[in-house]
């Protein structure tokens, strides 16, 4: 009984028992939590819980419902959101239409965040899918939607997941040949995956069960072992009680089969000491492996009680609701022997009849399905006879027609040829042409880029060089200045002098600013991540606030990728403060390996971006320049009296 009860173990294993938040997890719960009570836009505190609800749905539902809720409130007529929050809410993929209009909601949006959201929906449909089983479906979803996300994302995990999808459609079939490479390209995906948190190290352990089950289905001599080896220690790091009963019952299936009786009677029964409190519809597959170690053993009239203690035939066959993953063709045939093996043949004879009725009945269907297809075929003999038929009395009338046909075909052929020939040729100039205005347009791309480097070369050196004339020059004699007054007026007091005093100072004060623009000393000392707080904190004023958020930004960021984002943040906060007259600015600058995600987000009077994209000013060109020249890419959301939000995405080597 080699597939029996594989679908209860997988049920069992997504189960989260006495479920509690990890430290880190905590750590990150404290944190959503303090974005959704403080987060300074309803679309921030929005997402925040929305990610609340996906860490405590499946700990605490009500509470985990609750955030799905209060996310959805906040979404106000934002149609991202509520994208987010139909997909959260979905009662089940197998609503092929609301997937498909969420889908198409996603793809509005070009971003990493979207992408991802579109992934995990496209491939929570494929699984469902194949569950029905409908695996051709599955399969082009992978092949149209899923693969091609994944690619874009980037994140092993999901490539894993894939593979893993891959084999369970195979399996399913029973193409367990097709279903092991698969499996072991995601065990291998997953190995290399540093570090694991409690979700990957469950879908790791899963994952090596489900390669196992199909190394026993196939009888590998060695791999299940090696394979359950490595789960066993993965448990130890994080121990799930489902996933060591699934694969304690691998295990025990291995040592059935390499005929290790006793030893798969010892695992059996210490397992089923731990899991006492399990409802015994889970425990279905560890005993009958121990009815299977105990016939083996030859104990014939012991493993037949344990078979019907552990599958009572008549309660199954009554309600196979609460035993629906159990496999009659597979059980009716285990009775019949077992009642032999005791020379209970009369019994044995009851329980073959009953094999051979249950089986004539689920083939009932594949044999109607055949004899359609033979009626088919048939049909298509009967049309091809009569075919066959009208061309033995065409045949005469072919026969006079022939050499005028030998001549069309050869007029024709050379036609043919010579269209052939001309195609080709066209073909081959085509191509040339292509390849031409390829290598032109590649030229023409790097020309542009290496005219912008120059430029804000030249500009940053530019600035460089007016900041230290300022600082150095300007700054000095204004020092001077100030210190010959201040002298006079000490020895020769005048009210006049005091004024042009303070007056000189406010200058003094205003070209060091000018000048520290100019050249941010903290950005050369410090790095990017403390120059970008310094700057927003010196556009803060009593009618704006600026929040400056960042996290993971390395220190190793190219110099040049510092200086050019620091001056995009410059010339974004000058238009929030001067052109949309914002009071809140929200700078966020996250660094994920070797992607770095810039936003600026304000709550200003907003703008038509078609328009402002058909006459762009000077500041979004020069914006736009130095994106181009980090080969980064951006979007902006805005609409009038609604604020602006401006996403950068720029790779680093």
């Amino acid at each position: 009984m080699k597939r029996l009860f594989y679908v209860l173990f997988l049920s069992l294993s997504v189960q989260v028992l006495n479920a509690q938040l990890l430290p880190q997890e905590q750590l990150r719960n404290d944190s959503l939590l303090t974005l959704l009570n403080q987060g300074k836009t309803d679309s921030i505190q929005a997402r925040a819980a929305f990610h609340l609800s996906k860490m405590w749905i499946n700990i605490d539902s009500t509470k985990g419902i609750a955030y799905l809720q209060r996310g959805k409130k906040l979404s106000h007529n934002n149609a991202y959101l509520n994208a987010i929050y139909r997909y959260q809410a979905i009662p089940s993929y197998k609503d092929e239409a609301e997937v498909t209009a969420i889908l198409s909601i996603f793809s509005r949006y070009d971003t990493p965040d979207s992408w991802d959201y579109a992934y995990r929906l496209s491939i929570n449909r494929v699984r469902w899918l194949i569950n029905q089983p409908r695996t051709d479906e599955a399969i082009r979803m992978l092949q149209k939607d899923v693969i091609p996300l994944a690619k874009k994302l980037n994140n092993a995990s999901y490539h894993a997941e894939i593979a893993l999808e891959m084999g369970r459609s195979f399996f399913n079939q029973g193409m367990y040949s097709k279903a092991a490479p698969y499996l072991e390209k995601a065990v291998e995906t997953y190995e290399t995956i540093r570090p694991k948190d409690q979700t990957l190290l469950h879908n790791h352990i899963h994952t090596l069960g489900s390669l196992a089950n199909v190394y026993n289905l196939l009888e590998i001599d060695g791999k299940a072992d090696s394979v359950i080896r490595r789960a066993k220690e993965l448990l130890l790091i994080q121990p799930n009680l489902p996933q060591e009963l699934r694969i304690a019952s691998y295990e025990a299936m291995h040592l059935v089969l390499t005929k290790q009786y006793k030893a798969a009677e010892r695992l059996i029964d210490k397992t089923l000491a731990k899991a006492k409190e399990v409802p015994r519809r889970y425990l279905l597959n560890l005993h009958f492996q121990r009815y299977k170690a105990l016939a083996g053993m030859g104990d014939y009239s012991k493993a037949l009680r344990s078979l019907k203690r552990s599958h009572p035939i008549d309660s199954i066959t009554k309600d196979l609701n609460t035993f629906k993953a159990v496999d009659l063709s597979e059980l009716l045939p285990a009775y019949a022997s077992a009642y032999e093996q005791v020379n209970d043949y009369k019994q044995a004879t009851q329980y073959w009849k009953q094999y051979f009725k249950h089986r004539d009945a689920v083939q009932k269907d594949k044999i109607a399905e055949e004899i359609s297809r033979l009626e088919v075929r048939l049909r298509t003999q009967e049309k091809d006879a009569a075919i066959h038929h009208l061309k033995a009395e065409q045949s005469e009338i072919a026969l006079r027609l022939k050499n005028q046909l030998i001549l069309n075909g050869l007029f024709a052929a050379a036609t043919i040829l010579l269209l052939t020939l001309a195609g080709f040729i066209l073909y081959i100039y085509k191509n040339k042409q292509r390849a031409n205005a390829d290598r032109i347009q590649q030229m023409e791309t790097k020309s542009k880029l290496q005219v912008a480097k120059a430029l804000l070369e030249g500009e940053e050196r530019e600035r460089q060089r007016i900041g230290r004339d300022l600082h150095d020059s300007l700054g000095g004699a204004l020092a001077g200045i100030r210190i010959q007054l201040s002298e006079s007026q000490r020895r020769h007091p005048q009210p006049t002098l005091d004024h042009a005093i303070l007056n000189l100072e406010d200058s003094i004060t205003e070209v060091r600013r000018i000048a520290r623009n100019m050249v941010p000393e903290s950005l050369l000392q410090c790095g990017l991540d403390e120059a970008l707080s310094d700057l927003c904190v010196s556009f803060s004023t009593t009618d704006t606030t600026i929040e400056y958020q960042s996290s993971g930004l390395s220190t190793k960021i190219p110099k040049s990728t510092q200086i050019n984002l620091y001056r995009i943040v410059q010339e974004l906060l000058v238009n929030a403060q001067r052109h949309a007259r914002a009071t809140n600015i929200i700078v966020q600058c996250i660094q994920n390996e070797k992607t770095i995600l810039l936003t600026v987000e304000d709550n200003g009077q907003g703008f038509d971006v078609a328009s402002i994209l058909f006459t762009p000013g000077l500041g979004l060109k020069n914006i736009q320049s130095r994106i181009d020249y980090m080969r980064g890419k951006h979007t902006i959301e805005s609409e009038l009296g609604q604020g602006t939000t401006i996403n950068i995405e720029v790779h680093v080597s």
